[in-house]
């Protein structure tokens, strides 16, 4: 298999549900001269090299990306069979290897978009750390080479320490994190509308509360909605088990839709009009939780 380059995290067999005729409208405020345009999936939420671990000599050890291109084809043929179930009006009826590997690809899409990883890890953060080390180290009386302190202290080279620490980091799965989504069913929403439609955004999850704990994935309170294509969204249940079928209003939509514009820099969606009207609240920092109207 060639080493991958151009990893999309937000999978193509996702992209492709929402795409009308291979095309999606999009919205990105890293170029906010282009407005809403229209691309091919291929074009959109990627990255380059983004799970590559880099190594002592400069080069890029492609693993996790190799990992994560065998996983989506595992993913596919499970995302199809959801969201063909629900758009037939049934539920999955998950088996529990299919319940395990849905747990694992709503695990992967909420770790490893780029935006919120850098987010929770800044490379200035690590930069500033490593100063305030080396300082400790000199005043302890030890020496250190000058250009390898420069090096040390230079934000390209925090930069890479983040990269490796979050490669290392998407290599595991939390225990703790997969028994909570065990423990709680799945739920599986539609507009009632034929007009309403969900979007993708770059952080594609919206999460929301009812409670003040915070979000826990092991609070009944608390949602955790994927949309999987623009007329079929996922969330952990607020029941213990089993799997239920939901039709959610226009409003409901909108407010799912608003929440992944707010945390995401980048979103798309099928109708430039839909995009069109999210723009305005697509983020420029990340927010990623939010209280449920009543």
């Amino acid at each position: 298999m060639p080493n991958p380059k151009k990893h999309h995290y937000i999978p193509m067999l996702v992209q492709k549900h929402f795409a009308l005729d291979g095309r999606l409208w999009a919205y990105n405020s890293h170029a906010p001269e282009l407005g809403v345009y229209e691309d091919r999936p291929d074009n959109l939420f990627y990255s380059k090299y983004e799970y590559s671990k880099y190594e002592d000599d400069g080069t890029r050890d492609p693993k996790l990306e190799i990992e994560y291109s065998k996983k989506e084809s595992d993913w596919a043929p499970l995302i199809e069979k959801i969201v063909n179930a629900v758009r037939n009006g049934k539920a999955p009826n998950l088996t529990s290897s299919e319940r395990l590997l849905w747990d694992d690809f709503f695990q992967n899409q909420w770790r490893r978009v780029p935006e919120l990883r850098r987010h929770l890890l800044p490379a200035e953060r690590i930069q500033t750390d490593v100063k305030k080390i080396i300082e400790q180290y000199i005043a302890s009386g030890k020496k250190i080479d000058a250009a390898e302190r420069q090096r040390l202290e230079s934000i390209e080279w925090a930069k890479v320490a983040r990269q490796n620490t979050q490669v290392n980091v998407l290599r595991n799965v939390s225990p703790r994190v997969s028994d909570a989504l065990q423990r709680r069913g799945l739920i599986f929403a539609s507009p009632t509308a034929a007009n309403k439609s969900f979007i993708i955004g770059s952080i594609p999850i919206a999460v929301f509360m009812n409670g003040n704990d915070g979000y826990r994935l092991d609070s009944y309170l608390s949602e955790a909605w994927l949309p999987i294509a623009p007329d079929v969204a996922v969330s952990p249940s607020p029941h213990p088990s089993g799997e239920l079928l939901a039709e959610i209003n226009g409003d409901q939509v909108r407010h799912v839709n608003t929440m992944l514009a707010r945390q995401s820099r980048h979103i798309a969606g099928r109708s430039r009009e839909l995009v069109e009207s999210l723009s305005k609240y697509v983020a420029v920092g990340v927010t990623t939780q939010q209280s449920r109207p009543g």
